[in-house]
């Protein structure tokens, strides 16, 4: 008896991609099944998909799970290293908001219209004098509930000027009721707003849940409907100040490792501390912004757990020793 693709353990378990790997080979075997040719491509695309031991291809297909891994590493490399040291810099008293905004759940086959209806929603609600935020950032999300419909919702994250809460300030109640007018509706659809830092933009871009581990004769044809009703629908936009300093396509220089240095301390209050990274060093090989990235998050990573530091905090000091 032969088993399906993906019920083989990941060929990268060593990597940071190997559970994605893994979830791609799920993907790779739905799409080889679908009478589409189109499909039966992507499955070609998805079996080449992700690094090997000499070079890294990305296959772009809109639901790959390597691919949206990197896209999402790519945004954070984007904000991370780009916006937010110019926002702290140029804004340092702006305020976050966590913005959620949802409708009823769709069949799968309305999905599409629902997307451009939400858009057009929030493009409406941009224009309004009540929604006074200098720039945002807005993700959009799909679930699958249990009895197979489609959940579309907004995650944004609004940059506000301080004065917000005083002068501007919306209550949970008057968000819904706006979106609900933008969304020209008769229900009142559920919406969640919260303050929040604007690191939790990492909350924002989170990898689409394809609920692979579901019953296959309902995740085939629902799999297949949700690539075709996504195919070139941006998931994730910025507008006003936050896109401006998003407008760069990769990591600057100041901020990014040179060829050959190797990343052998931190400074921190006046004290030098080791960083244990053994012969870790950045290859000589001009890296990509998301492969630079990849590298400095893993330091930071580390410095997380190792010294209990905040994420703002070991960024800092990886810039620092650079």
């Amino acid at each position: 008896m032969t088993h399906p693709p993906y019920s083989r353990p990941p060929t990268f378990a060593k990597d940071g991609i190997g559970l994605y790997k893994q979830t791609a080979k799920k993907l790779e075997w739905l799409y080889q099944t679908s009478p589409v040719q189109k499909h039966k491509d992507y499955a070609y695309r998805i079996n080449r998909c992700g690094p090997t031991r000499k070079h890294t291809w990305y296959c772009r297909v809109k639901l790959c799970p390597v691919c949206m891994w990197r896209r999402y590493k790519r945004w954070q490399a984007r904000f991370y290293f780009s916006a937010l040291p110019a926002l702290h810099e140029e804004h340092p008293n702006a305020q976050f908001l966590l913005l959620t905004l949802t409708v009823k759940n769709v069949k799968i086959k309305h999905l599409r219209w629902t997307v451009h209806a939400m858009a057009e929603a929030w493009h409406r609600l941009t224009q309004l004098r009540a929604f006074s935020c200098l720039g945002w950032i807005r993700a959009l999300e799909v679930t699958r509930t249990a009895d197979g419909l489609c959940h579309p919702h907004y995650h944004c994250l609004l940059m506000v000027s301080p004065l917000y809460f005083r002068t501007s300030y919306l209550t949970q109640h008057a968000w819904g009721a706006l979106w609900q007018q933008c969304l020209r509706v008769s229900y009142t659809p559920v919406v969640d707003v919260r303050k929040t830092r604007a690191e939790r933009f990492s909350y924002l871009i989170k990898p689409l849940d394809l609920s692979l581990n579901t019953d296959r004769s309902a995740l085939r044809p629902y799999v297949f409907a949700l690539t075709d009703h996504l195919h070139k629908i941006k998931l994730i936009t910025a507008g006003g100040t936050l896109k401006r300093y998003l407008q760069l396509s990769q990591i600057p220089r100041e901020i990014t490792p040179s060829k050959n240095v190797p990343l052998h301390s931190i400074h921190h209050d006046g004290y030098k501390n080791q960083l244990a990274l053994g012969e870790e060093i950045f290859p000589s090989a001009d890296l990509s912004p998301e492969e630079k990235f990849l590298l400095i998050d893993s330091i930071a990573e580390r410095l997380q757990r190792e010294r209990g530091l905040s994420r703002t905090e070991a960024l800092a000091l990886i810039k620092d020793a650079m």
